[in-house]
């Protein structure tokens, strides 16, 4: 079940970001027109849709899943400070903020043991901290 999850929103990710990167890549609109407002070129606009079409193939391979997510998630985290910087309400990065969580949340799936490197205390600091050590 859970390979059919994974494989399901890995494809939903790559058509999503392969739509976006491709038409940042292409300059096409609605990009064209939104870019420029958050004061990037058309060269850098085309840079990050080269990226994020990178990133989304990357994807299909399960070797590269994991830094791809991460680097997704670093060209989101760098769209929702953009959108936020040029004063964006909270619609205008609205796209940014889902796929960043969406992406987060591959990443998790794709590595469960990140959840638990994350979110639990060696087993060695604790004894320290009870016995009184630092």
């Amino acid at each position: 079940m859970r390979k059919y999850v994974q494989w399901g929103l890995m494809g939903l990710l790559v058509v999503w970001m392969l739509y976006v990167g491709g038409g940042k890549a292409l300059w096409m609109a609605p990009f064209s027109e939104r870019m420029p407002a958050m004061h990037y070129g058309e060269a850098p606009t085309r840079l990050i849709g080269l990226l994020e079409v990178a990133g989304a193939l990357a994807l299909l391979f399960p070797r590269l899943r994991a830094p791809a997510l991460l680097g997704l998630m670093l060209l989101m985290a760098g769209a929702i400070g953009s959108h936020w910087a040029a004063g964006h309400p909270f619609a205008g990065g609205a796209a940014a903020t889902i796929s960043f969580i969406v992406l987060a949340i591959a990443l998790f799936v794709d590595r469960p043991e990140l959840l638990r490197v994350l979110f639990t205390a060696p087993a060695r600091s604790l004894s320290q901290s009870e016995a009184g050590g630092v």
